[in-house]
């Protein structure tokens, strides 16, 4: 059993200035200076022009076409490196101008290089079968194999030469309805003031989900009411935006020769689209649970009416407690111990040692992501406050995601080793769900337990049940767009509305700005990128459940599925964890895991 201590040290004195220098990433493992990066920047820049030479001579024979291939993945790798440093750098401090034109500069060469190599998916897919089949089947080629094919399966939807290098020019001047939302949606959206503990604070998206969760409803009203009148007031602009997305999507997708916008942004995983009709009918089947659940908050909270905005209130009050850093590197390393030594051992290093930039400073980048490159240790930023212990959640899951990228960069080449959106959530989730079932079962405090369970309960319907609302709609919207429908404000609007009632029904009120709530979602702008949440969900708690039982050979299943990396389509690569996405028993399973944490807090609630 865990000392209470170690869940509530006594609070020492604040980190000093030189402590915060020596708790930050060693990104000198990439270069050491400025003038480093900008030699090597205009050493890339320069032998850009290599690739090129191939651009005639690419189909006349193996060596030369495999030599282009070679070419190609080279130059990617340098340009990772170079693009990892300076993200990392720019993130480091927002206003250094000089990272900041860094990094413009590589994303630029970045678009460069993707037009000059686009001849190669080109000649590719021109290659004659005969051809195509006897060179791939060269043993000395091999590890271009998998490589190979997953451009080759895009031959029927890929377009001329020049084409292409028009369509990889165009694709910022595509992004511009996403620019255009965020913009309004960060620079020029003023939420306006909030009266909170005697003193005006300014109402943010930072800081939304703070008021929505006090105590105090009227604050949580005027919150949510402030915060969607301003959307109420953009709808028609933003509803504008979102449906010129969708038309782009389906254009591009019409363009290549896809029956619809969600087959083209499904085919590179190699999903069909019955998977995802088929997830969205399963969650739909299991919704009995989520109105459990709010049936049971508007009871706790001994409310007649449940709005919205009482659905992030804590049923418990917020622990207080002082989990330094270190400290809080321990107990994700023992959540972690099913894993075996070699994880254990390098997680610990790694978060103690030159992973991550752990504090909060002025101009630091906000949030927190993995980050790192093939020719680095995997890197994390962090805002970790010893005050929040949402922040050792937030350390464990980016703990999941580096040592996914860890495992895959030992085990994978460099075209191999970059796992898919699909498969990224599901190690960050499985170590969330790790980290809960450690804390309720070593921690003697009660109220840490409620705790963590109300934030167990709160993760999984924001992710599981949520993310599939927002999944329905954009399959929708999308829908319309592909049949040249017009997508309006009202039309969207009653959309998403629908949907509301049927998650919601005889549990929450529905009002008119909660039916607006699809136009402040960013995720929208990448079409069906949100059922990836629940796929990576629902595989967690398949994975996080089994390795907790204890079944044989989960263990070495799960540590075979992070080394894959990206060898192989995301459905496959997760069968080797022993995760079946294709059978409904994992939304059943995610379903009954939601109403299990519900069942153990509302018993551990009674008992106080």
């Amino acid at each position: 059993m865990l000392r209470a201590s170690v869940f509530f040290p006594e609070k020492t004195a604040e980190f000093s200035v030189r402590q915060y220098n020596l708790s930050t990433w060693n990104l000198s493992l990439l270069y050491s200076s400025d003038d480093d990066w900008s030699k090597d920047y205009h050493s890339l820049k320069n032998d850009l022009k290599k690739l090129q030479d191939y651009e005639n001579t690419i189909t006349d024979g193996p060596e030369s076409f495999f030599s282009s291939l070679k070419c190609d993945l080279d130059l990617q790798r340098r340009l990772e490196k170079l693009y990892t440093w300076a993200h990392h750098k720019s993130d480091e401090n927002k206003t250094i101008a000089v990272y900041t034109g860094f990094l413009q500069q590589i994303s630029i060469l970045a678009s460069e290089a993707e037009a000059q190599s686009s001849f190669i998916r080109v000649a590719v897919n021109n290659l004659e079968e005969e051809k195509y089949l006897a060179w791939i089947n060269l043993q000395e080629y091999s590890e271009y194999f998998l490589l190979l094919e997953k451009i080759r399966r895009y031959k029927p939807y890929t377009l001329g030469r020049e084409t292409e290098k028009v369509l990889a020019l165009a694709e910022p001047a595509m992004e511009s309805s996403q620019r255009i939302f965020t913009e309004l949606d960060v620079s020029d959206f003023d939420f306006g003031t909030l009266e909170h503990d005697g003193e005006k604070t300014q109402l943010t998206h930072g800081n939304f989900s703070f008021f929505l969760q006090q105590k105090n409803r009227n604050l949580r009203a005027q919150a949510f009411s402030q915060y969607y009148r301003v959307y109420h007031a953009h709808r028609h602009a933003i509803a504008c935006a979102l449906s010129q997305s969708a038309v782009k999507d389906s254009i591009n997708a019409r363009i290549r020769g896809f029956s619809s916008c969600r087959e083209a942004c499904l085919f590179s995983d190699r999903i069909p689209e019955s998977f995802y009709d088929n997830l969205l009918g399963a969650v739909s089947r299991s919704i009995s649970p989520l109105k459990k659940y709010f049936s049971f908050r508007k009871k706790s909270l001994g409310l007649d009416k449940l709005f919205f905005y009482d659905t992030y209130v804590p049923l418990v009050s917020s622990v207080k407690h002082y989990l330094p850093y270190e400290e809080a590197v321990k107990i994700c390393v023992k959540a972690c111990a099913v894993f075996g030594d070699e994880y254990c051992r390098t997680l610990e290093k790694g978060l103690l040692c030159g992973w991550v930039d752990r504090y909060e400073r002025p101009g630091k980048m906000n949030g927190a992501y993995s980050g790192g490159c093939y020719d680095s240790p995997p890197y994390i930023l962090l805002n970790y406050r010893a005050d929040d212990i949402g922040s050792l959640y937030t350390l464990m899951h980016e703990a999941g995601h580096s040592m996914h990228t860890w495992y895959a960069v030992r085990h994978q080449p460099f075209q191999y080793y970059r796992y898919s959106i699909f498969e990224a959530e599901v190690a960050s989730t499985c170590n969330e769900i790790l980290l809960t079932d450690y804390l309720l079962k070593n921690s003697p405090q009660a109220d840490l337990r409620l705790f963590v369970l109300n934030k167990e309960i709160d993760e999984i319907r924001a992710t599981f049940y949520r993310q599939t609302m927002f999944a329905e709609f954009e399959h929708i919207i999308h829908m319309t767009s592909d049949r040249n429908d017009p997508l309006t404000l009202d039309f969207m609007t009653e959309q998403y509305r629908k949907i509301l009632y049927k998650y919601f029904e005889n549990t929450i009120e529905i009002c008119e700005n909660l039916s607006l709530e699809y136009l402040r979602i960013p995720h929208f702008y990448s079409a069906f990128y949100v059922y990836k949440y629940v796929t990576g969900i629902i595989s967690a708690i398949d994975i996080a459940t089994r390795l907790i039982a204890g079944e044989r050979g989960a263990v070495q299943k799960y540590l075979a599925f992070l080394k894959l990396g990206g060898s192989c389509y995301p459905l496959e690569s997760l069968q080797t964890a022993g995760t079946d996405l294709n059978s409904d028993r994992l939304v059943e399973n995610a379903a009954r895991y939601f109403a299990q944490c519900v069942e153990k807090f509302s018993a551990l609630l009674n008992c106080k």
